[in-house]
């Protein structure tokens, strides 16, 4: 962001202000901290925002919030980093399994009887009980995308590290369901809410929230290649592949608290960068 800009910000925002690459940090798998761009130019880390404005509003929950907060002479433009797949609802398991795995850790292929614990997500069949505190029991047959440490059942060998693969187990401990649609709505009203609020402090020459925002969604296009929306070109009277994904919940909100919408890959994000922010 440039210095004018920066001056101008309330204490709330001034005092966080962060690399873009740190608020595109993604520590979801243990020992394996990865970036969703290198960028180092200056941005509002806006889930810090979040959590001091909890503190000095005195409401009982951190609000959901945007990532990214960079501000421009016109516009605002919030930023969500999302590195795991897009589908319509993710359930995250954190617990103990007892079963075979059928993938790959750190480029080796396991397919085996393992035990021990996992971390990450899930996406396709479970069967249990869920119970208080959302403490699960019960089975998986699914993908998994995340962190295993345990052992070969067969050989007694330490498995541990990124696995991405097959589960088939008996699961014991705490999932989170999540609809991602739905969650990204909601980051995008609390966040705009604090805005709003925080915006009675800023200097005259910062501009007017009021449809001002431009919303981007950065996402890992490797995780989400088979997302894909078509749209009907007129002038070539057929179908065209945009390679995007598309939330319609999100779509709606432009024109109406957003200016734009965005959903751009790790690579057009790089693009975005260049054309629209300064150093």
């Amino acid at each position: 962001m440039e210095n004018c800009i920066k001056n101008n910000l309330p204490k709330i925002l001034k005092e966080h202000i962060y690399k873009l690459k740190e608020t595109s940090e993604d520590n979801s798998i243990k020992d394996s901290i990865q970036y969703m761009t290198e960028s180092t130019i200056e941005v509002i880390n806006f889930d810090k925002v979040a959590t001091e404005y909890k503190k000095i509003s005195g409401i009982n929950n951190i609000p959901k919030s945007n990532d990214a907060l960079y501000i421009s002479k016109d516009y605002y433009y919030f930023i969500e980093f999302k590195n795991g797949r897009l589908k319509k609802n993710i359930i995250q398991f954190n617990g103990k399994i007892n079963g075979k795995i059928n993938g790959k850790v750190n480029e080796q292929k396991y397919t085996n009887r393992f035990e021990g614990y996992i971390n990450g997500n899930l996406f396709d069949y479970i069967k249990g009980n869920i119970e208080n505190n959302n403490h699960f029991n019960g089975y998986v047959n699914s993908k998994f995308d995340g962190y295993i440490d345990g052992i070969n059942i067969d050989n007694n060998e330490n498995i541990k590290g990124v696995f991405k693969g097959n589960i088939n187990a008996k699961f014991d401990g705490h999932i989170n369901y999540i609809n991602v649609e739905n969650d990204l709505k909601e980051k995008i009203y609390d966040s705009i809410f604090i805005l709003s609020n925080i915006s009675k402090e800023f200097n005259i020459n910062i501009p007017k929230i009021s449809n001002n925002i431009i919303y981007i969604l950065v996402y890992n296009k490797e995780k989400n290649s088979n997302k894909k929306i078509f749209r009907y070109d007129k002038k070539n009277k057929a179908k065209k592949d945009t390679s995007i994904l598309s939330f319609p919940q999100i779509d709606n909100l432009k024109n109406y608290l957003l200016k734009e919408v965005n959903y751009l890959t790790e690579d057009n994000f790089e693009k975005f960068i260049k054309e629209n922010f300064i150093e």
